[in-house]
């Protein structure tokens, strides 16, 4: 996806973390870090993710807002 996205002109993608997305939540830890490198070494920024997070409370929302950031994801979306 990441190398397809560089042809095409892109320079990030939209992560989706949410179930049915690309990143399901209960595997965001190893998941999402196996994305976010894939698009750091074909140059895309690692921006934007989309998450049905509706909860500031659940630990699903913290493990999924740590994990971004630690990854340098910067921003985050509700869908």
């Amino acid at each position: 996806m990441s190398k397809a996205a560089v042809e095409m002109g892109f320079n990030g993608l939209d992560i989706t973390v949410r179930k049915g997305g690309h990143v399901a939540p209960e595997h965001v830890e190893t998941d999402l870090q196996k994305v976010a490198k894939a698009m750091q070494e074909v140059g895309l920024s690692t921006t934007l993710i989309t998450t049905n997070i509706t909860d500031a409370t659940t630990p699903k929302t913290k493990r999924i807002l740590e994990t971004a950031s630690k990854l340098e994801f910067t921003n985050y979306r509700i869908y």
